[in-house]
């Protein structure tokens, strides 16, 4: 079973979604497929959402180089693909 962490589910409740619900189950359901954990986290959802979502003190705290930069390179990877 999938959850999502207290910052995505902040990231989502702050978009403006234009394009309804399908917009908003269309994200969901790529963040659920796409991601690598049980647990939906703001590098699991599109960068314009992931803006919204709050700051934390240190998103890259306890990871290397490598690891923080690993979702933004496949979020521009998975948006050069459409």
């Amino acid at each position: 079973m999938h959850s999502f962490s207290d910052d995505a589910l902040v990231a989502l409740q702050r978009h403006r979604w234009q394009g309804n619900v399908r917009e908003l189950q269309n994200v969901v359901e790529r963040a659920v497929l796409l991601g690598k954990h049980d647990k939906v986290g703001v590098e699991d959802l599109p960068l314009a959402l992931a803006a919204a979502a709050p700051l934390s003190a240190s998103p890259a705290a306890g990871r290397t180089l490598k690891q923080a930069l690993e979702a933004p390179e496949r979020q521009i990877i998975l948006e050069v693909a459409r």
